[in-house]
């Protein structure tokens, strides 16, 4: 089972954006970004639709809950692992 959380391009870039502020990392800006966003979309979206087609996909999208969840859990990395047995998680631009 894969679990396709849906986002915005727009808003991972604006979030991603947000990190460069504090995470030091060089390539945090918005060419680099739109470059990873592509590099995600062109070889994620294949694998979604494999198993899309096998009903192996549960999209989901992006919500408030969820996001605090996921931000939560990748603080403490102890909620976001467990689910991650049941799930493989796709965080998924739309």
């Amino acid at each position: 089972m894969l679990c396709w959380v849906q986002v915005k391009d727009e808003t991972m870039t604006a979030r991603l954006l947000k990190r460069a502020e504090t995470s030091g990392r060089v390539d945090d800006n918005e060419e680099t970004i739109k470059k990873r966003l592509k590099t995600f979309h062109d070889l994620t979206q294949p694998v979604i639709d494999y198993y899309g087609k096998q009903s192996k996909v549960c999209k989901v999208k992006k919500s408030r809950r969820l996001t605090r969840y996921l931000h939560a859990s990748s603080k403490r990395r102890v909620g976001l692992a467990t689910s991650c047995v049941q799930y493989d998680f796709c965080i998924q631009p739309v």
